[in-house]
């Protein structure tokens, strides 16, 4: 399917199984009604985003927001990536990006 990506990935962790389905939804609007499938039976939902680009930053409360309709018990993580670019990028800048950050994962409750 066309923005759905879906990966298996098995890890052994202190001698314990851990196995994982991760389904991958492109932040596209035209992938946005691959999200109910990718949350159905969800334990966990990794909302990512590029700390270099303030516009996935302003997605993730839609992103958040539709993904809950589907399942309201999964824990939500907000994870920022780039970070090798992001540590480039001027201190007032990252600081103004760590904070927009903090302030969308306290509106959802979300470890950041």
């Amino acid at each position: 399917m066309e923005g759905l990506n879906l990966m298996d990935k098995t890890l052994y962790v202190q001698g314990a199984r851990i196995s994982f389905c991760i389904w991958d939804v492109a932040g596209d609007k035209k992938s946005l009604d691959q999200i109910p499938m990718a949350c159905k039976d969800a334990v966990a939902l990794l909302i990512m985003f590029d700390l270099t680009s303030r516009s996935t930053l302003n997605n993730v409360v839609g992103w958040y927001t539709e993904a809950r309709k589907w399942n309201q018990t999964a824990i939500p993580i907000l994870i920022g990536t780039k970070f090798d670019d992001f540590v480039r990028l001027p201190p007032d800048v990252q600081w103004t990006i760590v904070t927009q950050s903090q302030n969308r994962s306290r509106t959802f409750e979300d470890p950041v």
